[in-house]
């Protein structure tokens, strides 16, 4: 059992680190506005978001130049992520639909992104050009 005088000690030693984190705020402050186009293709690729940035990305979209769906297949469609969250989603069901496709979006915004690197994927099937695109704002992390 612990006594009273060892629980002080305790509460003592991690006191200091405590209060650290709590006077630890950083400040947001404009940087840039940030579009991003990224084409449909076979491979992945990537966002980064600099050092001492944060992004906070508030609409994605996907572009509706599909491919008319196949016979054979009878569907088009687009999925749009980022480091594996779904941002939009393109859907046409048949040939007459592939001007006129479902554009399903999830609503995952805002979505914030701190420092780093992240994965942008587009799943894609019977597509014929186009891509898919972010809008946000960048911001600089200030400790004012």
């Amino acid at each position: 059992m612990r006594t009273a005088q060892q629980t002080i000690k305790l509460l003592l030693f991690f006191l200091p680190l405590f209060l650290y984190k709590l006077n630890a705020q950083v400040n947001l402050e404009f940087n840039r506005v940030v579009k991003e186009f990224y084409p449909y293709s076979d491979g992945d690729t990537q966002l980064i978001v600099p050092a001492g940035k944060v992004l906070k990305i508030t609409s994605a979209t996907v572009n509706t130049r599909l491919g008319p769906a196949s016979t054979t297949y009878g569907y088009s469609y687009a999925k749009f992520f980022i480091d594996g969250h779904l941002l939009a989603q393109y859907y046409a069901s048949s040939y007459t639909d592939f001007n006129y496709g479902n554009v399903l979006n999830n609503n995952p915004f805002p979505l914030w992104l701190g420092a780093g690197t992240y994965q942008v994927a587009i799943n894609s099937f019977q597509t014929q050009g186009g891509g898919c695109s972010i809008s946000g704002v960048e911001f600089n992390l200030t400790n004012e």
